[in-house]
């Protein structure tokens, strides 16, 4: 429990800061948001080993949708980290029984990482 309530309090000062700094901040934009959506990830992976996978796929998918953000503005940062959350939300998708979700994720996650193999 004490690595869950870790988390949550990480999450909980990473969603003020996001209501606090303006969106146009540099810092919000290089720093605060890459970062969140790797704690997302690690909440997401500690939720899925407690047997939460409903709250383990909000997590991973709060992520996936931050990166699909931050890569839209610059995809050669970002699109790493976008692929990895597909991954892993394909993952989450499938032990829910969504099959056909994962796939979808899957399949967007392995095109990300072909371009990026290209580049």
């Amino acid at each position: 429990m004490h690595v869950d309530n870790w988390f949550q309090r990480n999450l909980t000062v990473f969603n003020f800061l996001q209501t606090t700094i303006p969106d146009d901040s540099k810092f919000k934009r290089a720093m605060l948001c890459p970062e969140h959506g790797k704690a997302l990830i690690r909440l997401s992976t500690r939720l899925s080993y407690m047997d939460r996978r409903e709250e383990a796929l909000e997590a991973v998918q709060e992520a996936a949708e931050l990166y699909r953000q931050l890569a839209k503005d610059d995809p050669t940062a970002f699109n790493p980290d976008l692929a990895i959350s597909l991954d892993i939300l394909s993952n989450h998708l499938s032990n829910l029984g969504h099959r056909e979700d994962a796939l979808d994720a899957i399949r967007e996650a392995v095109e990300l990482h072909r371009r990026l193999a290209k580049d």
